[in-house]
């Protein structure tokens, strides 16, 4: 009897410690994300006129939204560039991060260096850091080339460059944060079966596959959760780039909503609203899906 109160007092004691942990994180959601974003929910089923106010439209807002998606060839292509965007940084971005991130973990020749090549653009201003890449390509790129015969134009103002340009920026500044969450993870990875592998005559490249990969794992599936819920939000610097006048083929939908607001009157709020719902509905269930097949199949469960 002893021992059966016990443990319900220690179960009891440890429900409260939980909740008492959780309440905090919950009472910020409710305050800084439910009631800072309850007039924008409801918003999304409203229209607004200068002469009659507003009035409930209930879902013609979205059904607005809807047809905008397939029928605005600029909306349409921002939903393209946003999954080609988030596509590339997944098998290119997070590849090269990952290998980079190995190679400053094995503290190779010039890992130092890399680590500071690569986590700059994390701790320089984004609106310097696009200064300073805009100079490279617009002066510094043409001036080295010159003396091989090479001519290039303004990358960044050719809409045959401009796009490939800008993406290429995006992966660069973003190697920094998962490089050294990715090097931190790996530093985790005990000595002893780094020791086993060499012993077993692993190559560094199979060390790399067969025991790195999978010990990091969960950061990098959490990596890949994270940049497929914010994948309609990445504007790709546009802005910082172009302000409100990049060419069309350009848009992202993070950079559309984003000067679409700047921009907007309040007859345009519940259409923005709503646009913003639909995108939730759209990324929530499929980022859901997603975690739970990396956690269930990745290589890290093995």
């Amino acid at each position: 009897m002893a021992n059966n109160a016990s443990r319900k007092l220690k179960e009891r004691n440890r429900k409260i410690f939980y909740w008492l942990m959780i309440s905090l994180p919950l009472l910020q959601f409710f305050i800084f994300y439910i009631c800072v974003n309850i007039n924008s929910l409801i918003l999304a089923f409203k229209s607004y006129s200068v002469t009659e106010g507003e009035s409930f439209v209930f879902l013609d807002n979205f059904a607005t939204v809807i047809k905008a998606i397939f029928k605005d060839t600029s909306i349409s292509t921002a939903f393209t560039n946003s999954a080609i965007v988030w596509f590339v940084g997944l098998c290119v971005g997070s590849t090269l991060a990952l290998f980079f991130s190995f190679y400053v973990y094995k503290k190779y020749f010039g890992s130092g260096l890399f680590r500071v090549m690569l986590f700059m653009p994390q701790i320089i201003s984004s609106i310097v850091l696009v200064i300073m890449f805009r100079y490279f390509m617009v002066y510094a790129l043409p001036e080295f080339l010159e003396p091989f015969g090479t001519k290039v134009p303004d990358l960044l103002a050719d809409p045959n460059t401009a796009w490939g340009t800008i993406l290429f920026y995006t992966l660069w500044t973003g190697f920094g944060t998962s490089t050294m969450m990715y090097v931190g993870a790996m530093n985790n990875i005990s000595d002893s079966i780094v020791e086993y592998a060499k012993l077993d005559g692993f190559t560094p490249m199979k060390e790399f596959i067969f025991i790195t990969v999978p010990m990091v794992f969960p950061t990098v599936s959490t990596f890949i959760t994270v940049g497929l819920a914010a994948v309609f939000t990445n504007q790709m610097a546009l802005y910082q780039f172009y302000a409100g006048n990049a060419e069309p083929q350009l848009w992202t939908v993070g950079y559309y909503l984003y000067v679409s607001v700047q921009k907007a009157g309040n007859a345009e709020y519940p259409y923005l609203s709503a646009f913003g719902l639909v995108l939730t509905f759209i990324t929530a269930p499929v980022t859901l899906i997603v975690k739970k097949l990396l956690e269930k199949y990745g290589p890290g469960v093995n």
